[in-house]
C-alpha cells in the first residue's frame, strides 16, 4: 500500500549547559527552538529547518568578577531522509549570528537510521 504525501510542521526546545571548570557561573547555558517543516512523499522526507539559538556564557578578565553575557545564532538547513525500514538521511547547514552571516558555518550530517520495535504495545 503506498504512503500518503503529507506536511508535517514541529518544534524541539531545548536546553543545555556546559561547564568545564567545574565551578558555578563559569558554564555556558544553550536555549534553542527549532522549528521543522517536513514533505513527505512515498520514499523521501525533506525538512527544511530554522534553528534560533540563544547562549548565555559567564565572561570576566582574570580577578574580575564574572557577569553574564548573551549571544544569538540562527540556522537553516535542508535535509532529506529515505522512508524505508532502514533510512538514509542527510543534511546540509548554515549556522550564524543573526548580526554577523557571513561569518557562519555549513554542516553536512549523514546518517543511517532504522526502526526500533516498542518493548510494550
Amino acid at each position: 500500500m503506498a504512503r500518503a504525501r503529507r506536511q508535517i510542521l514541529s518544534i524541539g526546545p531545548g536546553i543545555g549547559f556546559t561547564n568545564l571548570q567545574r565551578r558555578f557561573p563559569d558554564g555556558v547555558v544553550e536555549l534553542a527552538l527549532p522549528l521543522y517543516a517536513g514533505h513527505q512523499t512515498e520514499r523521501v522526507e525533506w525538512v527544511l529547518a530554522l534553528r534560533p539559538l540563544g547562549r548565555v556564557v559567564w565572561r570576566g578578565q582574570f580577578g574580575q568578577p564574572r557577569r553574564p553575557g548573551v549571544e544569538t545564532e540562527a540556522g537553516l538547513s535542508l535535509a532529506a531522509f529515505g522512508r524505508g525500514r532502514v533510512r538514509f538521511g542527510a543534511e546540509l547547514g548554515y549556522q550564524a549570528d543573526p548580526f554577523q552571516p557571513q561569518h557562519g558555518v555549513f554542516t553536512l550530517a549523514l546518517g543511517v537510521f532504522t526502526d526500533v520495535s516498542p518493548l510494550v504495545d
